[in-house]
């Protein structure tokens, strides 16, 4: 894919690592498959998609941005591997940041909170408990509503434009206050 896109359009300059999956169950519930799948796809993928980008990256230099999630510094009863992950993420960007410099790679972080993805639908939760979680979640926002993926998009496209080019190392909560 990446040597895809560098091909396709002559270079690569940016990298959003978003994909990420989210499973909760309580720590005695947790086995090898609720650990593995989330640190897979979460932690591992994330660092094998950059590893493959940053050839292309340290031709030119460039911009890293991982998504991660407030749940990374504020961890949620039964998310403990989820938010395992996404801990994971930050402290990866926070070393990349430092050790990509000389490259003149800048890294990021993105840490939503509530947003209103598909993603909920994909916990392997009843809609019932996803209403019931989604209803104690917004008691924790300040702005008293999930955000939209436009935002988290703005955000993104300001970290990876020229706007940014002195910000490396950061991590940006966007997350209507919850973290305030």
């Amino acid at each position: 894919m990446v040597d895809g896109v560098a091909a396709s359009h002559g270079r690569l300059d940016i990298l959003f690592n978003n994909a990420g999956v989210a499973f909760f169950a309580p720590i005695e519930a947790v086995d090898a498959d609720h650990y593995e799948s989330q640190f897979s796809i979460n932690v591992r993928g994330l660092i094998e998609t950059t590893q493959h980008a940053l050839p292309h990256l340290k031709k030119q230099g460039g911009v890293i941005i991982n998504n991660a999630s407030v749940v990374g510094d504020d961890p949620i009863p039964n998310g403990s591997v989820y938010s395992a992950t996404k801990a994971a993420v930050i402290a990866l960007g926070s070393s990349w940041a430092k050790e990509l410099a000389q490259h003149k790679i800048r890294v990021n972080t993105v840490s939503p909170g509530p947003i209103e993805t598909p993603i909920f639908g994909k916990t392997g939760m009843s809609e019932a408990d996803i209403n019931e979680m989604a209803a104690g979640i917004l008691q924790s926002v300040p702005l008293a509503r999930f955000g939209q993926p436009e935002e988290v998009a703005s955000l993104v496209s300001f970290l990876a434009s020229a706007a940014a080019s002195y910000v490396t190392g950061a991590q940006f909560k966007i997350d209507g206050g919850m973290a305030a």
